[in-house]
Order: structure tokens, then sequence, then C-alpha cells
């Protein structure tokens, strides 16, 4: 090989190696890219679920005060019918029995209005 010197030798080997460092260099900056995403991924992912499970959470709770209040609130009802029965029995009997006719009369009319409303 005729023409070829150390220095030919030399300048190609550090050329190589040069670029083998260079390879070296890309490869770990893509392996940090990719980890970094994947790290971003994963907390976005942890913080949806979490985000999801404090809304599941919250959902819970507020129907779980939403069934105490209600439960609350038909207590009370009852007590206040029960103290009306026994202040006056005979007026609670004739406002039962006039608020029974009074809804049968309104359902009666409903029935007549989805009647009406069927025939055209």
């Amino acid at each position: 090989m005729k023409g070829i010197t150390t220095t030919t030798v030399v300048a190609l080997v550090s050329v190589a190696a040069a670029v083998d460092v260079m390879v070296v260099v890309v490869v770990v900056v893509v392996v940090v890219v990719v980890v970094v995403v994947v790290v971003v991924v994963v907390v976005v992912a942890v913080a949806v679920v979490v985000a999801v499970a404090v809304a599941a959470a919250m959902a819970v709770a507020l129907a779980a005060a939403v069934m105490v209040v209600a439960v609350f609130v038909h207590g009370l009802t009852f007590n206040v019918l029960k103290l009306l029965m026994e202040a006056d029995p005979q007026l609670f009997d004739e406002c039962s029995a006039k608020h029974r006719a009074d809804e049968e009369e309104e359902g009666r009319r409903e029935q007549e209005m989805h009647d009406a409303k069927v025939k055209v």
C-alpha cells in the first residue's frame, strides 16, 4: 500500500475514534430523551389516576352526605306528621282525606290530558 503513511493511518484512526465517540454520545442522548419521555408519561398517568381516584372519592362522599341529609329530612317530616296527627287526629284525618282526593283528581286530569294528546 503505497502512499499510505503512518500519519494517514493515525488520522484515520483518530477520525474513526471521534466518530465512535459521537455515535456513543448520540445513543446516550437518545436514551436519555426516551427515559425522560417515559418518566413524563408515567408521571402524567399517575397524576390522572390520582385525579380520578380523588374525584371518585369526592363523589362517594357527596353521595353519602346526600343520603344522610335525605334520611334526616325524612325523619323530620315524619316527626312533623306525627306531631300534627297527635295534636288533632280528626283534623289530620280530614286533611289527609282531602289531600288524597286532590291527588286522585290531579292524576285523573293528567290522564285525561295525556289521552287527549294521544288522540291528536
